[in-house]
């Protein structure tokens, strides 16, 4: 690890953290080569904490009315369209693809795909239990937190956080 690099750490329950090894693995932009940071490896004690971080917000999320959840799932967008060039522009380090597509479709169409998620909370269905005769049992909840590796990695755009994060806020 150079010491003119930045170093990312994980980033858990709101907060940076730190792993207890100080092991990393470089960052490479693709289209020159070269290493533009690195990134701490998320150890046994980042993994645990990361887990009991999202089955807390997983118990407070749940708790939330889906009008509640469509509201924060609506101000995520507003703040990916305000930082849409300098997500770009990440975007563009880490994965060295050009910035018309990166600024004019990334962040775009990972917006208008939570925005749709958004407009879907509010209509959230259950499942229904046929108890037998005339009754049922209908439980509404959203489906659960998300494991996910990170690292500021965005291999299909127009689908990012549809796919990865959409369904799991619903």
């Amino acid at each position: 690890m150079s010491a003119s690099l930045p170093v990312v750490q994980n980033f858990v329950h709101g907060r940076f953290l730190a792993n207890s090894t100080g092991e990393t693995f470089p960052v490479v932009n693709p289209a020159t080569g070269q290493v533009i940071y690195e990134v701490e490896v998320a150890d046994e004690s980042v993994q645990q904490a990361a887990i009991e971080s999202a089955r807390a917000g997983f118990a407070e999320w749940s708790a939330m009315t889906a009008i509640q959840r469509s509201r924060i799932l609506l101000r995520a967008v507003a703040l990916l369209r305000e930082r849409n060039d300098e997500l770009a522009a990440a975007e563009v380090r880490d994965t060295g693809k050009p910035w018309q597509e990166a600024e004019a479709v990334d962040v775009v169409t990972g917006a208008d795909a939570v925005e749709f998620f958004a407009g879907l909370a509010p209509s959230i269905e259950g499942n229904q239990q046929d108890l037998g005769g005339d009754f049922y049992y209908t439980r509404r909840e959203p489906p659960g937190h998300l494991r996910r590796h990170w690292r500021l990695e965005l291999p299909d755009p127009d689908r990012l956080l549809e796919i990865r994060a959409g369904p799991g806020l619903r």
